[in-house]
């Protein structure tokens, strides 16, 4: 099972610019080679004084062996933690999304595809090498 990385975010408009305050809802999913779920979700706020001024974050993790139940437990744990309600739906179907489309990638592709070209070559090269050599 191919690793998967996806990403998506959220934030109030015009935040980051001189004079603003900002909240930004980053959302972070990741599979493991094993099947394995993570979804991150980091809720930042501050103030832009010319530079971001970074006053306070939030950050819960959901877990789980399936997409759509280790997005639901992030949903429930940014909730109880107090994140949002502000952008955390938009970011998470974001990422969520990002994930679903390098999972239909990942199927689409060979199961080859993260074997290097020298390991392929060297493979078939024992393998057509006469007895003995």
């Amino acid at each position: 099972m191919k690793a998967i990385k996806s990403s998506g975010s959220a934030g109030k408009a015009y935040g980051h610019v001189p004079g603003h305050q900002y909240l930004d809802v980053d959302v972070a999913i990741s599979r493991t080679r094993r099947g394995n779920w993570t979804v991150e979700v980091l809720e930042t706020w501050g103030s832009c004084q010319g530079h971001d001024e970074e006053h306070g974050r939030k950050k819960v993790i959901g877990r789980s062996d399936e997409l759509s139940s280790a997005v639901g437990d992030a949903r429930l744990r940014a909730q109880g933690a107090g994140i949002g309600p502000d952008y955390v739906e938009e970011a998470l179907s974001e990422a969520e999304q990002s994930a679903v489309e390098e999972i239909t990638a990942a199927d689409d592709s060979s199961d080859l595809a993260d074997v290097s070209a020298d390991s392929l070559l060297a493979e078939l090269a024992k393998r057509l090498a006469p007895d003995g050599a």
